[in-house]
């Protein structure tokens, strides 16, 4: 699991570790146990990252909260940074004049 999410992770893939165990003299894994790992390891970087996500979204919450970032129905307004921009008008300025 390891290696395969090493080879995920440095944007490698199957042939890859094949040469690095062949330049090891060690035995490889087989291509399908490749693919069942493969599979597994993107499994769990989209549980972590929807974990990461979650937990980044709660802490910009409580930052609003304690800034006073709320909407009239109590919902926290969370700053959002697209292309350096701050604000929406300027965003779709830019996209208008970068486009045009």
């Amino acid at each position: 699991m390891a290696i395969v999410a090493s080879a995920v992770h440095n944007g490698q893939g199957y042939s890859n570790i094949k040469q690095f165990s062949a330049s090891l003299d060690m035995p490889c894994m087989s291509n399908p146990t490749y693919q069942k790992l493969h599979k597994e390891v993107g499994e769990n970087m989209k549980c972590i990252a929807w974990d990461a996500n979650e937990e980044a979204a709660k802490e910009e919450a409580k930052i609003a909260y304690e800034n006073g970032d709320i909407s009239k129905d109590g919902i926290p307004m969370i700053s959002v940074v697209v292309d350096g921009a701050w604000s929406v008008k300027y965003l779709l300025f830019h996209l208008f004049t970068v486009s045009t």
